[in-house]
């Protein structure tokens, strides 16, 4: 038995099941091989071996880019802007692919999506040092098979706090506790 709820969600009627918590659903369907698995993995594969234009070619022309990391959502222009300032100071070394990719299409909304895990293994320019950054991807694809949402989920502080070197000062002065 569903029963609608009072108001509109964007344009659609929400509808819950009254029996809800307690009854088991199914919302699509996981798949642990799926072409637009393959498709996140020739991205990455070009990206890492600098074919920017390959691997942007996997997304579609209106592609949105959001980054835990920054305030906005980005477009294809404006994430290659912000990479390239990343890699102003770093070398990809290698891109690891972590565990397995799971494609999931979802029954509710039609959704398609790869959620991905990587480890992006860095070497500043400047000095050698490196560094390994785990990412996690989540991708949405259209009917059509292209990305037209990326989240990526990292910790751009590994990068930043790697400029700090421990032979540095980090207080002016030292602390008194006379």
């Amino acid at each position: 038995a569903y029963e609608i709820l009072s108001g509109l969600v964007g344009s659609e009627m929400c509808i819950r099941d009254s029996a809800w918590p307690g009854n088991d659903m199914k919302n699509g369907v996981i798949y642990m091989n799926h072409e637009n698995i393959n498709s996140v993995r020739k991205l990455q594969h070009a990206y890492a071996n600098g074919d920017v234009e390959k691997a942007m070619s996997f997304f579609h022309e209106n592609a949105s880019f959001n980054d835990i990391n920054e305030s906005n959502v980005m477009n294809q222009e404006q994430i290659l802007e912000r990479d390239g300032k990343i890699f102003a100071g770093w070398e990809l070394d290698s891109l690891d692919e972590v565990g397995y990719p799971d494609y999931l299409e979802y029954d509710w909304r039609e959704s398609k999506v790869v959620m991905s895990w990587w480890n992006f293994r860095m070497v500043r320019k400047s000095d050698g040092k490196k560094v390994t950054v785990p990412v996690h991807f989540s991708d949405r694809f259209d009917n059509d098979g292209k990305i037209v949402w990326r989240t990526s989920y990292w910790n751009k502080s590994l990068l930043d706090l790697s400029l700090i070197h421990i032979s540095e000062p980090t207080r002016p002065e030292r602390i008194s506790y006379a």
